[in-house]
């Protein structure tokens, strides 16, 4: 592994993150990241403290730190591919996550509202709130409401 190539590629990662030297030195701990820091001696241990705070993948950590090569197009072609879509939360200890305000209006869902979860054959979690009149809010068993359309 290229010293050099290394630090290069992580100067691209952290330009992509907008990441300071200051956020790099609180996911690794108590190192101290400066300009003259060498990534490429980064122990396991802290790889992996950074990988789970920038939610790299295996193809992102293998271009920084395995392949040679020194342009950049693959990493950030990569990292372009990875890069996650939408809001990030966090699980609780008892396995809760907040869904976005932005989402609950835009599904409706209002609070203390039951919501059917299920997981599709690719891994992705579905989330369905029950079906509602759009006139007076109220459940119902059947596509039609006497007040109003279903949503």
């Amino acid at each position: 592994m290229n010293k050099n190539t290394v630090n290069l590629k992580m100067e691209t990662i952290k330009a992509f993150y907008n990441l300071d030297n200051d956020k790099i030195s609180n996911i690794l701990g108590n190192s101290i990241v400066t300009k003259e820091y060498d990534f490429s001696k980064l122990n396991i241990q802290n790889i992996l403290k950074l990988t789970r705070e920038l939610n790299l993948s295996l193809d992102v950590l293998e271009e920084i730190f395995c392949n040679k090569d020194s342009d950049l197009r693959n990493l950030n072609e990569k990292l372009a591919l990875n890069r996650t879509q939408g809001i990030l939360r966090k699980v609780d200890e008892l396995g809760r996550i907040v869904i976005p305000m932005e989402y609950r209006t835009f599904l409706s869902i209002l609070e203390k509202e039951q919501l059917g979860i299920s997981i599709d054959f690719n891994g992705n979690l579905i989330l369905k709130p029950q079906k509602k009149c759009a006139a007076c809010g109220r459940k119902k068993r059947y596509n039609q409401c006497k007040r109003g359309l279903l949503m």
